[in-house]
């Protein structure tokens, strides 16, 4: 299966790694950023492209709303965008909010119209998908490979497996159940709705 891998680079670059590395180890093909190469075009258009020939979509989010073409819209907002359009299973990570990283932290938006337009998008994945939630890179990782793994053993009825936790932080939480349309493949809203298992 051909996965694109989305998230800003500079806070995640060791997050991603980890991911990329887990697709591999499962035998997929990671389509990312790192593998572009020389491609004429800008980062934006060569992207979305990139998502044309893609069977799946790992979303990766923590602090940072990342570069924006024309003062638009980030190229990782765009991205995702386009995975909904293209109507491709989403994958959807997002950083536990006490988890400290060097790189993370060092990276969080200061703007403050991005920090606005950060907080709106992550409003709207956590509405628009049940989502995993993460901490440092292995336990990332981890949680890649049972998504990806579990991916086509789910039927669309079936909530996410209640293994799937960021338990290598300390009083950290499992994965979300939310009103959503997506999670690890997955196109119907779980039940329960809005409930944390620890």
């Amino acid at each position: 299966m051909r996965v694109f891998v989305s998230s800003t680079s500079l806070d995640l670059r060791e997050h991603r790694q980890a991911a990329l590395d887990a697709l591999h180890r499962l035998g997929q093909v990671a389509i990312a950023m790192e593998y572009f190469g020389g491609v004429s075009g800008d980062g934006n258009g060569v992207s979305l492209d990139k998502m044309a020939d893609s069977e799946a979509f790992i979303g990766l989010y923590a602090h940072r709303y990342g570069y924006r073409p024309n003062g638009g819209k980030s190229v990782t907002e765009n991205e995702y965008d386009e995975a909904v359009r293209l109507k491709l299973p989403r994958f959807i990570f997002k950083i536990e909010p006490r988890y400290t990283h060097a790189l993370i932290d060092a990276h969080r938006e200061t703007d403050a119209d991005s920090i606005r337009l950060l907080a709106d998008f992550m409003a709207r994945l956590s509405r628009d998908n049940v989502h995993a939630i993460f901490t440092n890179p292995d336990n990332l990782a981890m949680l890649v490979m049972q998504a990806i793994g579990n991916k086509d053993q789910m039927h669309p009825s079936t909530p996410p497996s209640p293994s799937i936790q960021a338990s290598d932080f300390s009083g950290g939480v499992g994965h979300q159940f939310n009103n959503s349309t997506s999670y690890f493949g997955n196109t119907t809203p779980p039940t329960p709705k809005d409930k944390r298992r620890p």
